[in-house]
């Protein structure tokens, strides 16, 4: 069966070497999908004022990234959080990329907490870089038994086919479900492979985290659901404790059931209309 193919990819840059890292990124994943990337910037005002220039305003955040990657930049007035969610409605994306920064939590990201707002509006997954830029050698999924983990896994199992890393599987909770063969089955199904599923027993954000760290995980993949901020994220507040401690790059993948009860990455998100 031919693979599906990938929708474009969005990237939120500004003028920190993490945004150069996100660019580097995406542009390498849409190199090797045989997508569009879009490379995104927006400025914090809806209009812009009379001493605002553009140009160079432009040049300031395109002298951060890699020099292929200038001449791509697009600029948007609005806040970042906003035009990213826009731009993934209108051009059909199907990744969203923003570069990580290590603030205290739980203002960590471009633009502040965009991460954490994307989350909430965009049903798109959403990668966000950690301290280092990741080679995709190595992901770890952490899995609950819920609908999300379907998509999540065929998340995962996409990147590998890109790059020909290795998926590791973990469902971590305080409570051991008693029927994890059954989500073993699962797991083998989705990934079409002997990959086996590990239940380990802890909190799991504490046990994602000490994991991802001694295996050397470059990406660490979680599934959301659910409609509100807290109801949508693995576990609860797992993937809150993640986006604000993980040093590792985090991806994201929200899921909604329809009235139907199918799952699908791709909701509905706000109308909006970002300026050029």
């Amino acid at each position: 069966m031919s693979p599906v193919p990938w929708k474009p990819i969005v990237v939120g840059v500004d003028n920190s070497t993490q945004a150069a890292r996100a660019a580097i990124v995406g542009q390498q994943i849409a190199r090797v999908a045989e997508t569009q990337c879009h490379l995104v910037h927006a400025t914090d005002d809806e209009i812009p004022t009379r001493d605002f220039d553009e140009t160079l305003h432009l040049e300031h955040v395109r002298a951060q990234l890699p020099p292929a990657s200038r001449a791509h930049v697009e600029l948007f007035y609005g806040k970042a959080r906003d035009v990213l969610v826009a731009l993934c409605r209108t051009r059909q994306a199907g990744l969203l990329i923003v570069g990580g920064k290590h603030h205290a939590a739980p203002v960590r990201w471009v633009g502040g907490s965009t991460a954490h707002h994307v989350l909430q509006t965009t049903d798109i997954p959403v990668l966000v870089l950690g301290s280092a830029q990741p080679d995709f050698e190595r992901l770890l999924v952490a899995v609950d038994d819920s609908y999300a983990l379907g998509p999540t896994l065929e998340m995962a199992r996409r990147l590998v086919q890109l790059f020909g890393g290795e998926i590791r599987v973990v469902h971590a909770s305080r409570f051991p479900p008693v029927t994890f063969r059954g989500l073993a089955r699962k797991v083998q199904r989705i990934l079409n492979s002997h990959a086996e599923l590990e239940v380990v027993d802890g909190t799991p954000n504490a046990i994602i985290d000490d994991i991802a760290t001694t295996w050397k995980a470059d990406v660490v993949v979680v599934g959301s659901h659910g409609k509100g901020w807290i109801d949508r994220t693995l576990l609860g507040s797992t993937t809150i404790a993640l986006l604000n401690k993980l040093p590792t790059s985090l991806l994201v993948v929200p899921v909604r059931v329809s009235k139907a009860g199918t799952t699908s990455l791709l909701g509905e998100t706000p109308e909006l209309h970002p300026k050029r």
